[in-house]
This record gives C-alpha cells, structure tokens and sequence, in this order.
C-alpha cells in the first residue's frame, strides 16, 4: 500500500460525519404574538423574561438527551403567560412559544427577548453516522414571539459554553477567547483571544426606545498588555457585535510614564448595572498587594462620544484586601461585599458593616432586604440589611440552585423547584400563606404528569 493511500484512509478514519436533523418549523403565528415587541424588557439572561404584559419563562429544566424535535418539546419549552395590570397570571392564557427545549451545562445564562425575537441555545439535534444524538454540540437559535420563523444562528461544539445575547449579536466563549456572531450575517469574529477573565451582565432589562446600546451589551474583559515589556495587564470593553472594543484600564491609566511601584494588575470582581467591580494590585517591594475593591461606572464612558478613562472616576470602596466578592444594591451609595466566612454592608470610605455570618449567593436587593440563596439549607431567604429582623425563608419548597440561578423580577422571584425541575414563582407581595404565594408556572410533560399522579396516589 502506498504512502499516499494510508494517508488518505487514515484521514477519513478520523472524520465525525455530522448529520443534522431537518425539522419543520412551519407553524401558524400566535395571536397577538407581536402585541409587546415595542415594550420594555426585563430580566434577560434568566429563566423569565417579561416583555409588556407577557411572561415568557422555560417550562422546567430538560436536560440534552431528551427528544428536542421541534414541536414535541413539553418540558423546557419556552411558554408565555399573560398578566394582568398587577402582575398576576391571567387565566387559561398559558401558550407554547417555542418548543424546543432551553438548555446547556453551563449555568450563566438563559434566554432573552428583544423586540420581536427571543434568542435561546438549545442542544443540537444533530447525530453522527451511526445515528447517536451528539449531545456535546449545541444550537443557537432565535425565535419570533409569534412562534415564527426559527432559524439558527451557529453550532457550537461544546454543551457548556458560556454565552450572552445582545440586541445585534451572540457573545460566546470557548478556552480564552472571546467570539461575536452577528443574526444578520451568521458570520464569527474573533472580539479578544488569551482573555484571563470577562464579566457579563446577567438579569439585564433592555429598553427598546433607546436610541443607544445599553452597557449590558457590552462584555469586560482583562488581558495581558500586547507589549511584552509591560507588566501591568489590561482591562477592556467591547460590544457583543464588536462594533465597540476599546481598552479601558492600560499601562498610562493612573500615571503618564508609570515607575516600576506603579505596576498594577486588576482581576474583575463582578458587573452589574453597568458598573465593573474589580480588585487592584499594585506591585510593593517586589511584590503584588492587593489595594482593595474599586469600581468604575461604564454608563457616562459608553455613552460619551470619546470614550476615555478618568481617574478621578474610579470609586474606591475599601483599602482592605479579604474582600473578594461583591454585589450590586439597589443603593447607588452601598454594596454588599463578601470574604470566606461572611458577608458585609459597604459605603465608600466607610468601615464595613457585618450583614451575616457565612456567605451566601446573592439575588437581588430590594426595599432594604437581601434576597439569597443558601447553598447548606437549598431554600432562598430574605434579610433585612440593618440588622432588625431576623432571616426569613421565601420558599415552599426546596429550589435545585445547579442550574441558572433564581431571579427576581419586579415583585416575584422565579426559582427552579428541585423536585420535578419546573419553574416556580413568589408573589413578595402575598403572604406565605396565600393562595398564588408560591406556584409552579406552566405545565409538566406526560412522563413528569405520571410521576406526580402516581405519588398523589400514593399520599391517599
């Protein structure tokens, strides 16, 4: 056998022949599916959106081996309620949106809405030549709010890649670099390569009025300096389409010909509400010292006609080094940080305050309480940051937090129930005791409905 012939075998031996499946998207629009496209969004990245008076959620968590033919999805369907003028669900108004099933491992993000489309991954359908389903691949895709027109924007190998939607384009990563895929041409750019870490905005609120990019459409990201002679790293910006990509944080940030003591690296800390929450270390006798927790509001930089770092800008809320976790408040004036064992009220230049023992995930901060999830007990509670009131559980049931985490969403918190994996919702403004307090939203598939009747049966 020739050297030419092994070579070509050997080749198509080490071929995967992909074969995606075709499914028939053809289906009639949604009465008044369009009704709210000019309505304000909020909660995107999560497991709930609400657009106008809709509630689009995703009816329970999947998994990526279940049958996610387009139109036989039940159970990770995305579904809409409609709600009345106070927020409550309106009556036999529950509709199937997409039925294709919202999922992948990583736990980041969601699904989202803009306008008239709602934008989701979901697990190929794809098989290779011996017609195993290729579970690690997955899907893209955009829907119309009608149910209309699906199309896929990419495959990407990889069911745990983490991603975010903007209103013009896909950010996804995969190792350390940053990609961009634009809905109108499908077509991959390449936004950062040898990313050290990102930060993206997750439960955003999108406003389609707005006659400019919200920062939650942009991705912060660090990176070594290009310049190998550098020591500092970099701390960059840029838009889901990449039409944006401007460095934030350099060399000549903090000083115009910065001396080897002004070295500095910065590690981003968390980004909410277009604000970027990062430690500065700054190099000391021969050694990085970590100077504290800083914060710079991207809002007034991205809405500038020439976007440029100001130092005299930059909040520092602490000199101390132990805080290495942070979140937004619903105050302008206050965070809440955390180190290994508790978590802590902060102002600006002022001594932090002890909020709790332990550390816990926060959800939301709202009319002076921390909603939270506690990873030991699964249940969400709520605090009362001043300290008057005792820790009280929010929950019915246990919540399964492996997945995309709870959210709140004006005055209800929407959770995964650990039990059979649905969506569960929480009016804050009901009592515990109330009819509607806490209730599963859609509705389960044929085999979860088996499940459930069987275990009724059992409790008789």
């Amino acid at each position: 056998m020739s050297k030419k012939i092994l070579l070509v075998l050997v080749v198509l031996l080490s071929v995967v022949f992909v074969f995606t499946a075709c499914e028939n998207y053809n289906v009639e629009p949604l009465a008044d599916g369009k009704l709210y496209v000019s309505s304000k969004v909020e909660g995107n990245g999560g497991l709930a959106v609400k657009q106008g008076n809709y509630l689009y959620f995703v009816n329970g968590v999947s998994g990526n081996t279940a049958d996610n033919t387009f139109g036989n999805v039940v159970k990770g369907a995305i579904m809409r309620y409609t709600l009345d003028a106070n927020g409550a669900i309106v009556k036999d108004s529950l509709v199937t949106v997409v039925p294709k099933a919202v999922y992948n491992t990583s736990n980041t993000s969601g699904f989202y809405v803009y306008g008239e489309w709602i934008y989701y991954v979901t697990p190929s359908t794809s098989t290779n030549s011996e017609g195993e389903l290729l579970t690690k691949y997955i899907d893209f895709n955009r829907t119309k709010v009608d149910g209309t027109s699906t199309e896929n924007i990419c495959t990407v190998d990889g069911n745990d890649t983490e991603f975010a939607f903007s209103s013009t384009a896909l950010l996804y990563v995969a190792d350390t670099t940053l990609y961009s895929v634009s809905y109108e041409t499908k077509q991959v750019v390449t936004i950062a390569e040898e990313v050290t870490s990102y930060k993206i905005a997750r439960g955003t609120d999108y406003d389609p009025s707005a006659n400019v990019k919200d920062a939650d459409e942009y991705v912060v990201y660090a990176k070594a300096s290009d310049d190998i002679s550098d020591y500092n790293n970099e701390v960059w910006v840029a838009s889901f389409d990449n039409s944006f990509n401007e460095k934030l944080i350099g060399k000549t940030s903090y000083a115009s010909e910065p001396s080897y003591n002004e070295i500095f690296k910065v590690v981003l800390l968390s980004y909410d509400n277009g604000v970027i929450f990062y430690n500065k270390y700054v190099s000391e006798n021969g050694s990085n010292v970590n100077k504290g927790i800083f914060s710079y509001d991207l809002n007034a930089y991205l809405a500038s006609a020439t976007p440029k770092f100001e130092k005299a800008k930059e909040i520092e809320w602490t000199s101390l080094s132990l805080y290495t976790g942070v979140y937004a408040t619903d105050k302008a004036d206050e965070i809440i940080v955390a180190d290994s064992a508790k978590m802590c009220t902060l102002k600006a230049g002022e001594a932090a305050k002890v909020v709790f023992e332990g550390v816990n995930n926060v959800i939301a901060v709202k009319d002076g309480y921390m909603y939270y999830d506690n990873s030991s007990s699964a249940r969400i509670y709520k605090y009362k940051l001043d300290g008057t009131e005792n820790a009280v559980e929010v929950t019915t049931s246990v919540p399964d937090t492996s997945w995309v985490g709870a959210e709140m969403i004006g005055d209800y918190i929407y959770y995964v129930n650990g039990e059979y994996d649905y969506l569960y919702r929480i009016s804050l403004k009901l009592d515990k005791d109330a009819d509607g307090y806490d209730v599963m939203l859609g509705k389960y598939n044929a085999e979860d409905q088996e499940l459930v009747d069987a275990a009724e049966e059992a409790n008789e």
